[in-house]
């Protein structure tokens, strides 16, 4: 699971991202067929690139970049996310710029 978008009958639709995640950690229990998708929150790019190359290392096409402010969208990417896949850092630069804001803890 990499996200919680209903809790107790509660829509959890415009509750930002960073909330939505501590929400999903504090409820839902992990195991054999359970997993709790990896969220990592970093300040820079450098964390965004190991981890990125890491996932690909380990078989994954690539890596979602949300903001952490933003709230879910269903089937609307918008400004609030990106997929960033292994085939498209052919197509860039050496780098990129993402600019996700952390809006507050719970």
């Amino acid at each position: 699971m990499f996200d919680l978008l209903l809790l107790n009958r509660e829509s959890l639709l415009g509750r930002p991202l960073t909330e939505r995640k501590e929400l999903l950690r504090r409820h839902i229990k992990a195991g054999r067929t359970v997993r709790i998708g990896i969220f990592i929150q970093t300040a820079g790019m450098t964390e965004t690139e190991k981890y990125f190359h890491a996932t690909i290392r380990q078989g994954a096409e690539g890596v979602v970049i949300k903001g952490a402010a933003s709230p879910h969208q269903a089937g609307h990417h918008g400004w609030h996310w990106i997929k960033f896949k292994k085939e498209y850092e052919k197509q860039l630069a050496n780098t990129f710029d993402v600019v996700i804001s952390e809006v507050g803890k719970l």
